[in-house]
């Protein structure tokens, strides 16, 4: 496996760009023109990123030292970043206030058990407490399947491989569950996918090609089985080849893999920057005009992945480095091997 795959870096720039085009364009009044039938799709960054979180988590639970090592580091990059996106999101719904009178922010919790279960990513699909962005839905789906790959690191990683089996099959067996202890098994395929991925370039041995294919066979099934041939499945695939195919095109460094290495914090803040504060001063002109509407939605997407950049280099990086530290001193933790 390569050190470092800048291609996976891209896909992450890319997934972050269509959903950020998508939710800038979902709070206006449709319009039927090229554009705007184009970016409607622009929810399917979601499977993608799934489908990359299947492989980078299993990835980094083999790298891990022990579930101490593994839960530190997942933890100091997924919440500090996201606590300083809750304090953007409170300052787009004063600014609302202030400029237009009302606040059009999702919900705003007032009472501990809300403010608790939103600082602690417990909102919904876990429990009925509403979000206060539209995308950190998403984040509670990648906080449980982390907790679930810790539970496995309880035990051996010798045999992580046959719990991620079960699981796998459990969600195949099991009715959707919206809302509760198990939602998160309804996206389950497209994260099973991603972790199949390992097993196949873990070893060249007839038993890790073995894990590969059980794998892939049961996420396939559940996948169709969930979604059909939707365009939600479609985009999990193409997700699940480009991985795949990363692994024999050497891929080096550019622009969109280092704009996709801030891909995190860009999808963090793009609904209250994008949507709630600038969106407020896009004339009815632009969002009628194909052409004008997407050069708009870049600039804002440029100053969003600006904005965001300066998080990653000021909040995420620092945690990250900070979990690594706290890591190696204090739970045996180890340098990773390969990154992704």
């Amino acid at each position: 496996m390569q050190k470092h795959n800048h291609m996976i870096d891209m896909m992450r720039f890319f997934a972050a760009l269509i959903v950020v085009l998508f939710h800038l364009n979902q709070a206006v009044q449709h319009v039927d023109n090229w554009y705007r039938n184009l970016v409607k799709y622009g929810w399917l960054g979601v499977p993608m990123f799934f489908v990359i979180s299947g492989y980078c988590i299993i990835l980094s639970a083999y790298n891990s030292g022990n579930v101490k090592d593994f839960l530190s580091r997942r933890f100091f990059r997924i919440f500090p970043p996201y606590w300083v996106s809750i304090i953007i999101v409170l300052f787009a719904a004063c600014f609302q206030k202030l400029y237009i009178g009302s606040s059009a922010v999702h919900y705003i919790p007032r009472n501990i058990t809300d403010i608790l279960a939103t600082f602690t990513l417990t909102t919904t699909p876990f429990t009925n407490i509403n979000t206060m962005n539209w995308v950190y839905w998403t984040l509670t789906c990648e906080l449980f399947f982390y907790l679930s790959v810790c539970l496995i690191l309880l035990f051996s990683k010798n045999f992580m491989v046959y719990f991620l089996i079960a699981i796998s099959l459990l969600a195949v067996v099991l009715p959707p569950q919206k809302i509760g202890l198990l939602f998160f098994l309804d996206q389950w395929p497209a994260f099973g996918l991603g972790v199949c991925i390992y097993y196949f370039f873990k070893g060249s041995n007839a038993i890790s090609r073995l894990y590969f294919a059980t794998l892939l066979l049961i996420n396939l099934f559940n996948l169709f089985h969930r979604f059909y041939f939707t365009d939600y499945t479609i985009a999990a695939l193409l997700t699940f080849c480009l991985i795949f195919v990363s692994h024999y095109i050497k891929s080096s460094a550019n622009i969109f893999s280092k704009l996709g290495q801030h891909s995190y914090s860009v999808y963090l803040i793009h609904v209250p920057v994008g949507v709630y504060i600038i969106g407020l001063f896009e004339s009815k002109y632009i969002q009628q005009n194909a052409f004008l509407n997407f050069i708009y939605d870049l600039t804002v997407y440029a100053f969003i992945s600006l904005l965001a950049w300066l998080i990653y280099n000021r909040v995420e990086k620092p945690s990250i480095a900070y979990g690594r530290e706290i890591s190696t001193m204090y739970f045996n933790g180890k340098p990773q091997k390969h990154t992704a």
